[in-house]
């Protein structure tokens, strides 16, 4: 050997031997200095926020007034999905999430609480995650994360059927569709305490509390806990809010006070010139007529203008008590320098409620014993109402209808992704997206897969090296107690029973018409017909059970404006 190769050889064995003492002293696992180019190289910690009811437009960055400064920074550092979609309703949704499978595949083709009687017991229909299927947590386990879970479960509320039994290793699970926000009250007759697990084991909950600054403490001493392990980390963190009871601090309330003294016509109206600003609606665009069931606000005396004022005040101190609390969990991952290679994905579970389940028959007794509802004390932890769908309308601007539908405003959330180094900040994709692609995109950051998925990854879209999730002509479906929806490519058909339709299909332009203001069925009958065939494969091969002709959807209660304690007509036309 020549005495150059020598001294090149000597050189190399001296950098292994350094090499080798470093990993040996981080115990086995390199650790990159955060925001490093190998630490975007690095497995990424991946950090899943829900929050429960939320609208379109209630954030800053989608055009609302409710000042939420962290998520708004947040998205600003990553992708806005402008055509998000989830199911319409919250436990068919989080199945999504966690498997990327449709919700019939998986035990959530409806809600436990409302399937039909034809549907109870049938597969698909089981109420809860069933068992054999692949989730997002078992994935990111299996592939070496830690992986925890805060909030609100909704998958099942029995041994076996616990977040602990479907891959997080750490949790403190609200079980059930909803509670009270500040101690332990239930929140439905058959549900009269809030039941929270931690770690499948009955959990110590200390009152008074506040649900938001729960759950998100917890998911951050979580974090820290398993830091030493050196793995990475997925954590959930589903929120309750801004899901009724409208409850929160007084501080947050006050702040919020004066703000809605205007009205819902012109809050609404402020909005969407907001949205068309930031390019959310088309230029040419009008406000949407306001829903039929909702009254002018200059026609509601001075009692009703008060509650409603207060009603919406409370729905926006949750919304910003969510955003105060994620900026806790948020400036601590940033102190532990955990951060920057945090992948963050944000999104609500469905589009805003209209309901008033305190008017609906047979449990309007149980709210007036147990709550107080006058008006001086609405969002106060002895009180319990709803937004109502005065206040739905505002928060899914431009969006048509609400929860519990697969229109715009039950299903088009808002939602975006912080992924450091990996995506551009300030991008936005407009295709069309779905909660079903959630998790194939997480497990695709990760180095993994799942098997047999109803989602795609998002990757190409995010980085901009595709327009379209999807094919022009790979459809998805969705439904839920009869009301049906079909989307492929630009088009989405809908088919809406009564109240809200005839029964018949109605069509969209989601290139030109993301709110679905402008049926098109009458104009274009051929794509209405393949459509309308395209569901029926799909509602087969996923084991839709339709309901009974009979069968109420999504039980929608109005309450006279104000009042919320007797049912009120259903609207007599079409919104």
């Amino acid at each position: 050997m020549r005495s150059g190769q020598r001294r090149r050889a000597r050189l190399a064995a001296s950098v292994a031997t350094l090499a080798a003492f470093a990993l040996m002293s981080t115990g086995g696992m390199a650790k990159p200095t955060p925001g490093s180019a190998s630490a975007r190289a690095a497995p990424p910690n991946i950090l899943l926020i829900v929050a429960d009811d939320l609208g379109f437009s209630d954030l800053g960055i989608t055009g609302g007034e409710i000042r939420t400064p962290t998520l708004d920074r947040l998205a600003r550092e990553g992708v806005l999905l402008t055509q998000f979609n989830t199911m319409p309703t919250c436990s068919p949704s989080r199945a999504a999430l966690l498997t990327g499978r449709d919700p019939h595949r998986v035990g959530l083709g409806a809600m436990a609480e409302l399937t039909a009687p034809n549907q109870r017991g049938r597969p698909g229909y089981e109420g809860y995650l069933i068992d054999g299927v692949p989730t997002l947590a078992a994935a990111l386990r299996d592939r070496g994360y830690s992986t925890y879970m805060t909030g609100k479960w909704h998958l099942g509320d029995t041994p076996g059927h616990l977040p602990v039994d479907r891959g997080f290793e750490r949790s403190l699970a609200m079980l059930h569709g909803g509670a009270s926000h500040m101690d332990l009250r239930g929140y439905m007759p058959q549900y009269p305490r809030a039941v929270y697990v931690e770690d499948g084991r009955p959990a110590q909950i200390s009152e008074p509390l506040y649900s938001s600054d729960l759950f998100a403490d917890r998911l951050l001493g979580y974090i820290r806990d398993g830091r030493s392990s050196g793995k990475p980390f997925f954590g959930l963190l589903a929120f309750t809010a801004p899901h009724a009871p409208l409850q929160a601090p007084d501080s947050l309330l006050a702040a919020q006070s004066d703000r809605y003294a205007a009205g819902w016509d012109r809050i609404r109206a402020e909005r969407f010139e907001r949205l068309r600003e930031r390019h959310l609606v088309p230029r040419e665009a009008s406000l949407p007529a306001r829903w039929s069931m909702v009254p002018a606000w200059d026609t509601l005396d001075a009692e009703q203008r008060a509650r409603e004022q207060r009603r919406m005040a409370a729905y926006a101190a949750m919304v910003a008590g969510l955003d105060r609390s994620l900026a806790h969990l948020v400036e601590g991952l940033e102190r532990d320098g955990l951060l920057a290679n945090t992948v963050i994905v944000f999104m609500s579970d469905n589009g805003a409620e209209a309901s008033d389940f305190s008017a609906a028959p047979g449990i309007g007794d149980w709210f007036r014993k147990n709550w107080d509802n006058a008006t001086g004390n609405i969002g106060r932890s002895t009180s319990y109402v709803f937004p109502g769908a005065g206040w739905a309308q505002v928060s899914g601007t431009p969006n048509r209808l609400f929860k519990g539908l697969p229109t715009s405003g039950g299903t088009r959330v808002p939602a975006f992704v912080r992924a450091p180094g990996r995506y551009p900040a300030g991008a936005r994709v407009d295709a069309f997206t779905s909660v079903l692609d959630i998790a194939p995109t997480l497990v695709a950051l990760a180095g993994g897969s799942l098997r047999d998925v109803d989602g795609r990854s998002l990757d190409r879209v995010l980085s901009g090296r595709a327009r379209d999730v999807r094919g022009q002509r790979e459809g998805l479906g969705i439904e839920l107690l009869g009301s049906q929806a079909y989307v492929e490519g630009r088009w989405k058909a809908v088919r809406l029973r009564a109240p809200w339709g005839n029964g018949e299909w109605q069509l969209y332009d989601l290139a030109t018409d993301p709110a679905e203001s402008q049926d098109l069925a009458a104009r274009q009958p051929k794509v209405v017909a393949r459509l309308a065939a395209q569901y029926a494969v799909w509602a087969q091969r996923v084991g839709v059970i339709d309901v009974p002709a009979r069968f109420s959807p999504y039980p929608i209660v109005f309450g006279p404006s104000g009042a919320g304690e007797t049912p009120a007509a259903p609207p007599t036309q079409r919104p």
